[in-house]
């Protein structure tokens, strides 16, 4: 053999016969390590959900469970007629005698004094099971905000930050209320109350957000009273047994992260 025939000689890539087969050797050894490799999950002819999903939905089912039945997700779905009082009343706000923000009935026949905390997740939702509550049961419930922020800034019964800044939406919200805004940012806060504290928002965005009297609510801020309603707040928590958010206490006695049936039973008994 000549130089010639020797350097023309086709390696194993050459003849592309050979190089099908190499290409197909190399896929086929590819794949196999794959299905060995992969998760067992992605094996199975099945696919199984992540368990996080399962989990999530077995904390959404257990925190219904919790609530009374005709303040559970989807419980009036399809009753609307039904519902008891629907449409025959405003709801109403105000202030106590103490100066605590309340909405729902001037003359209730059943007061809920709710604690809550800005950064709560379990405040978020229970507040859509507020509002159906004062829907179904107009002129009958009224509602009284309490604040319990889970931040040792200001509680002392927090021995470390479970909500950072809790304390300071606490006061964003007082301030707003001696504006006469403090529903409207109460339902901002508690739908946003994240978001404004990871893009560290201060207290004076929310102020513009919200349209408040800027000098006003700056002032309002720095103001010692503030702090010291928050402070008679926990007190008060502290007093009746109130100690997570959210917190309902009806007739005395407090019921945490839901309202059950048997709290609710002299609506019943009011309802003609």
């Amino acid at each position: 053999m000549n130089d010639t025939q020797r350097n023309e000689r086709p390696g194993p890539f050459g003849n592309p016969a050979r190089t099908f087969a190499w290409i197909g050797l190399l896929l086929a050894v590819a794949i196999g390590a794959g299905v060995v490799l992969a998760p067992r999950w992605l094996r199975d002819s099945t696919p199984v959900p992540p368990a996080d999903d399962e989990a999530e939905e077995a904390d959404r089912q257990a925190y219904e469970a919790r609530w009374a039945p005709m303040l559970r997700d989807g419980a009036l779905a399809g009753e609307c007629a039904k519902v008891p009082g629907h449409g025959k009343a405003t709801v109403q706000m105000g202030t106590t005698g103490e100066d605590r923000p309340w909405i729902g009935a001037a003359e209730p026949v059943l007061e809920v004094r709710e604690f809550t905390d800005y950064r709560c997740p379990d405040c978020r939702r229970a507040h859509r099971k507020i509002q159906r509550l004062l829907a179904a049961f107009p002129g009958k419930v009224r509602v009284v905000n309490y604040h319990l922020p889970m931040d040792p800034s200001c509680n002392p019964g927090v021995d470390r930050p479970v909500h950072d800044r809790a304390c300071e939406l606490a006061r964003i919200s007082v301030c707003a209320g001696r504006q006469g805004r403090f529903w409207e940012t109460h339902e901002f806060l508690l739908q946003n109350a994240d978001a404004v504290c990871a893009e560290k928002r201060c207290a004076m965005a929310v102020a513009r957000r919200m349209d408040l009297d800027e000098d006003a609510f700056q002032c309002c801020m720095k103001d010692p009273s503030v702090a010291e309603a928050i402070r008679l707040d926990i007190a008060e928590a502290a007093a009746l047994g109130a100690r997570i958010t959210p917190t309902f206490v009806i007739g005395g006695r407090p019921h945490e992260k839901a309202i059950p049936a048997d709290a609710l039973a002299i609506l019943a008994e009011a309802t003609p």
